[in-house]
């Protein structure tokens, strides 16, 4: 199980955008446990609430079915979340326990009667070939498993290699064409399923590998499954990429990073080691003509110092906000004073400390620094800000009058600092990753606060 302060970190980075088996491979575990810690985390503040809310409804004689704005956002948030995301889970909104059963059911009949097919003479075939055709009419409500569509068509095709499907004539050899059609599309839909419930390329490959290997393998159904796969696959491949180009340092960067947080960066030699990675990595590149440079390589490895400090401020809090921004700048030849500034103006309020996050960013302003830059800065605090309330009020029930008036209170602002619902981030959805924001959630159709 994983410490508290390692779960912080990884529900942070979750927040961010980052997929589980990216944050897996950092803090060496599995994506099943950090579904859990996420999951076990959700529901406990979940049935707390509940708790409080009900006794709270009591207490102030309020009826616990009546319905506040607020309540329609929260139960709209829960929903979009999708908390649950363990397989078994995945699969109950439309493979049923009971469906699952009778599908086994029908495929231990069917497995039966292919045995009797092959061991009955040939007079005899063409009445076991319609019997299965018969029993698979009775199951074309039930989900099938990938394993299950298979045999069905391997069966299929080699009724239509033998004699049996050239004694069968009109309608019934239409039909045999008909249940092809049906099994490919629920072996389409058992792969699609099965898919979108790994994030593990093998495993994903292996579903492409089941879906090519029958004869069917020109199907347009099984192309159109298998390039969502191969999509899958690209896509998962990429992240991993962008995820070790953004975050994939050694101890001596981790060092140079815990030490602009403390305040206390020697930066002479944090430019030697960042010279010195630079070069590591500018080796391990291939030769060609888009290799780049050695610079490009040192600006990459400043890149990640920022990017980490920006997204992990739980593990690298900044203590010292100007003395960071000063190292910052003397990092590169370059200086680029609004990076380093951004940098650490994010780490502060991501962090929670949103009112120092906003003196800083003043600051800048009144120094008359890049007043369009730092203006954008200042309402990214401001989205955050109101992300986090929203958040809060969320998590934690309140009676329907303070509900009423939180909404009306948050409605007031959002008109007045003219913030739309679309630019407030409230977090993603476990399943898919899909980033959330307040107009997903809200309680009646987003609008435009003006």
């Amino acid at each position: 199980m994983l410490d508290l302060k390692t779960r912080k970190h990884v529900v942070d980075l979750f927040n961010k955008g980052v997929k589980l088996e990216l944050i897996a491979d950092e803090f060496g575990t599995s994506v099943e446990e950090l579904e859990k810690s996420i999951i076990e985390s959700r529901k406990t503040v979940t049935d707390e609430n509940f708790e409080r809310a009900l006794k709270s409804s009591k207490n102030k004689s309020n009826r616990p079915t009546s319905v506040s704005k607020m309540n329609i956002i929260r139960n709209r948030y829960l929903k979009a979340m999708e908390a649950d995301t363990s397989v078994k889970a995945a699969l109950k909104p439309t493979n049923l326990p009971e469906q699952m059963k009778e599908s086994d059911d029908v495929f231990k009949r069917a497995v039966g009667i292919i045995s009797d097919y092959q061991n009955s003479p040939k007079e005899e075939k063409g009445k076991k070939y319609f019997e299965f055709i018969e029993l698979l009419k009775t199951a074309k409500d039930l989900p099938f498993t990938i394993e299950q569509s298979q045999t069905y068509l391997k069966f299929l095709n080699m009724c239509e290699s033998s004699d049996v499907y050239f004694s069968i004539k009109g309608k019934k050899k239409q039909t045999l064409q008909d249940t092809k059609r049906f099994l490919i599309s629920k072996l389409c839909d058992a792969a699609e399923k099965r898919a979108e419930e790994t994030m593990s390329t093998d495993e994903l490959k292996k579903i492409s590998i089941a879906l090519t290997s029958n004869l069917e393998r020109y199907s347009p159904a099984i192309t159109s499954a298998q390039n969502k796969i191969d999509s899958k696959i690209t896509k998962i491949v990429t992240e991993k990429a962008i995820y070790k180009l953004r975050y994939d340092v050694s101890d001596e960067i981790k060092k140079i990073i815990t030490d602009i947080a403390d305040g206390n960066l020697d930066v002479s030699e944090a430019q030697k080691i960042i010279q010195q990675e630079a070069e590591k990595k500018y080796r391990k590149l291939p030769e060609s003509n888009f290799k780049g440079s050695l610079e490009q390589q040192r600006e990459q490895v400043i890149m990640q110092i920022r990017a980490i400090l920006t997204d992990r401020p739980k593990e690298f809090p900044i203590r010292l906000p100007q003395k960071a921004i000063e190292q910052l700048d003397l990092l590169t030849d370059n200086i680029n004073h609004n990076q380093s500034v951004s940098t650490v103006v994010k780490n502060l309020y991501n962090s929670g400390r949103i009112e120092i996050a906003k003196q800083l960013v003043d600051t800048e302003i009144k120094r008359k620094n890049d007043y369009m830059f730092y203006r954008g800065l200042k309402r990214e605090i401001i989205f955050h800000e109101v992300g986090e309330m929203v958040l809060d009020y969320i998590n934690n029930p309140h009676s329907i009058e303070e509900d009423n008036t939180f909404i009306d209170l948050l409605e007031q602002r959002l008109r007045a600092e003219k913030i739309s619902l679309s630019s407030i981030s409230i977090g993603q959805n476990v399943n898919t990753g899909r980033k959330i924001s307040l107009a997903d959630i809200w309680y009646e159709v987003p609008k435009k606060f003006k």
